[in-house]
């Protein structure tokens, strides 16, 4: 039963999980309460939704309020943390975000799925620091426990999302995901709509609508203009995407400067942007898209608590945006099933990482065919943009390289246990945090250069994700990809040099997903 196997998971993890976190310290036993006591109140979600009818949006988001209280509060005791046991602090508040999967339509597990690394990146240095204290061994293994039940369970009793009982009664928005607009027009006219009551709350709440309304219409014609035309090279794809990626950078910019008692609407709307990036994915961008979703309503949830029955606007803001959202996903998935319908495919694509044809044949030539071809280039390309360019690339390229060593390891290696494999990767995990050492600390004229190598390291987490790493890069390279638009609209007829930077770090971002496919299908491949 639903209700019983999450209270056993409970039981078999989180109880000694949180005996061990007493006896640790303080302040971990204090984050993993709060923790456990969300889990409880998700217990306590599901024990109602298997008895009752989906309810309203209105009653869904008051349901939610406990569990979203106590997940914020996790991060609050994280941040204001200051001390030895930082990895463990970090590890639960990375953890925390799985409890959004109520959230999620629909297909909530692989949203769990990728999550995780997130806190095994704290776990595995957590093991490699006391390696051989069985508190900190069982602690982690206790949380990761938990964690990795999750996907497995979500899949068995909620598929598609929350398990509500049928009841005989459907609610207002029950058919949202059942039944797609006529056409991205809808769509557009319901952001109009939603940005009226935008304009009545004022302030930087109309500001950053209107600029989510801009990306919506630069996305409009982006979906026209792909109708009318073959789909193009990669350069000429990241030149249609331009436009939107500026109006997504300006709400960025609104909500992170913005200081005052509306920043849970912007943050709303700052969260909910990245959606229009499922432009981006194949071949599956509905799944993507509805994963987007949760982290908005996070914020539009605090909207709600501090609103309701009081202001109809605010109420309105967040039905209307959350009516966009979840009637995107349903487009989506009626008219762009594997990714942007363009008028008739084309076979060939000169900076298509798909189209690469490995020729060496064994899993590490392979690899080391994507570093010549693409990585070799892109460091000679650094070096002409002066020392601070050349070292994160180096850097990042270094990651790569001891990537490669590991997957030379692998082959000729058994799989070791959790300990023996977070020391394999410490190097490489060093090294990616320096990545993003090195972007925040820079100020300078290659910001958005510096953006794009800092997103491109998500990509290379790859070797820790089972059981299908290969989707997992390909939802990572967007990220990457906004900002390599940023660089490309910059420099485009002015500069080739940086259109080449750009082709070969995307070339060689895409080039992992077909190489993954081929040697590491289910996760990194062990003799």
């Amino acid at each position: 039963m639903a209700v019983s196997d999450f209270q056993s998971y409970i039981d078999e993890y989180l109880q000694p999980w949180l005996e061990v976190s007493a006896a640790l310290d303080e302040s971990v036993a204090e984050i993993a309460g709060v923790f456990h006591e969300a889990v409880q109140e998700e217990l306590k979600f599901i024990e109602n939704a298997v008895t009752n009818p989906k309810p309203t949006d209105d009653d869904f988001q008051q349901s939610l309020a406990p569990i979203s209280a106590l997940m914020l509060r996790v991060g609050e005791v994280k941040d204001g943390y200051r001390g030895d046991f930082i990895n463990h602090l970090s590890a639960v508040s990375e953890a925390v975000a799985v409890l959004g999967w109520v959230c999620v339509e629909p297909v909530p597990a692989p949203y769990v799925k990728d999550i995780i690394p997130g806190s095994q990146f704290w776990s595995n240095k957590i093991l490699v620091q006391h390696k051989g204290d069985e508190n900190h061994t069982q602690w982690v293994n206790n949380l990761n426990g938990f964690l990795n039940s999750l996907p497995g369970y979500i899949t068995k009793y909620h598929t598609t999302g929350i398990a509500w009982n049928s009841g005989g009664s459907v609610s207002a928005d029950a058919g949202m995901e059942q039944v797609a607009p006529d056409g991205f027009d809808d769509l557009v006219n319901t952001v109009q709509q939603w940005k009226t009551c935008a304009d009545a709350i004022g302030d930087k709440v109309a500001e950053i609508a209107e600029a989510f309304l801009e990306a919506v219409v630069e996305e409009q014609n982006f979906i026209n203009g792909a109708s009318s035309m073959p789909k193009p090279g990669d350069e000429e794809f990241q030149q249609m995407l331009a436009p939107i990626s500026a109006n997504m950078m300006k709400i960025s910019e609104i909500s992170d400067s913005y200081r005052g008692n509306l920043s849970n609407h912007l943050k709303a709307v700052a969260e909910a942007t990245p959606i229009l990036g499922w432009v981006c994915v194949e071949p599956a961008p509905a799944p993507y898209a509805a994963e987007m979703i949760g982290a908005s309503k996070f914020w539009s949830n605090k909207i709600l608590k501090d609103y309701r029955g009081k202001d109809e606007n605010h109420e309105n803001f967040v039905y209307q945006l959350n009516e966009f959202l979840e009637g995107l996903v349903a487009y989506i998935k009626a008219s762009h099933t594997t990714g942007v319908t363009w008028n008739k495919p084309i076979t060939k694509s000169l900076a298509s990482a798909s189209n690469v044809e490995f020729v060496g044949g064994s899993s590490v030539a392979d690899f080391q065919q994507l570093i010549d071809e693409f990585l070799v280039p892109l460091m000679e390309l650094s070096n002409k943009f002066g020392s601070e360019v050349a070292e994160i690339t180096d850097t990042f390229i270094n990651a790569v390289r001891l990537e490669k060593e590991l997957v030379e390891t692998a082959s000729n290696s058994s799989k070791p246990d959790d300990e023996g494999f977070a020391e394999a990767i410490t190097p490489i995990s060093a090294l990616l945090m320096r990545v993003g050492e090195l972007k925040s600390n820079y100020r300078g004229d290659f910001s958005n250069h510096f953006a794009a190598l800092a997103e491109a390291v998500m990509a290379l987490q790859w070797i820790c994700i089972e059981p299908a790493p290969g989707p997992f890069v390909k939802d990572t390279i967007p990220g990457s990809e906004f900002w390599s638009n940023k660089i490309l609209q910059q420099y485009k007829g002015s500069n080739q040099d940086h259109v080449d930077w750009v082709n070969n770090l995307n070339g060689f971002l895409k080039g992992i997903v077909p190489y993954i496919m081929k040697h590491h299908t289910t996760g990194l491949s062990w003799n």
